[in-house]
């Protein structure tokens, strides 16, 4: 399930798949989710997990390659927290009632007080062109 549950966040945080943008959606999750540590952690440690973090480490040159990506993203992840800090209420990463999953995503941005980061704070594809 948490699968699905980081798919619904992806949506209502407007942020796409790129190494970067998953990494800015983990801290959008850190700081504007209720979530349950222990289940993402599960599944981190699931078979499905473990594949997911080796392709991405085969993807991106390993640990220390996806740490400064990580890194180089610090300017923005405090963009990220400060917008997360300024909603009404976290978004219920586990929990989400059918009512919200059928409500206008605009209303939903708006009941929460979300912000999104324009494309051009987004730094997307930086460490794939880097690497050209």
């Amino acid at each position: 399930m948490v699968f699905k549950e980081h798919d619904y966040t992806h949506v209502l945080f407007g942020l796409g798949v790129s190494i970067e943008e998953e990494s800015l959606l983990d801290t959008y999750t850190l700081w504007g989710t209720r979530f349950s540590f222990s289940k993402i952690w599960h599944y981190a440690k699931s078979p499905e997990g473990k594949e997911i973090t080796r392709v991405v480490l085969s993807k991106y040159g390993g640990w220390w390659s996806v740490i400064k990506i990580v890194f180089s993203l610090i300017p923005v992840k405090i963009m990220v927290i400060k917008r997360c800090l300024r909603m009404k209420k976290r978004w219920h990463y586990h929990d989400i009632k059918a009512e919200d999953l059928n409500k206008p995503l605009y209303q939903l941005r708006e009941e929460y007080n979300i912000h999104l980061l324009s494309i051009k704070e987004i730094p997307v594809d930086r460490y794939i062109n880097s690497q050209a």
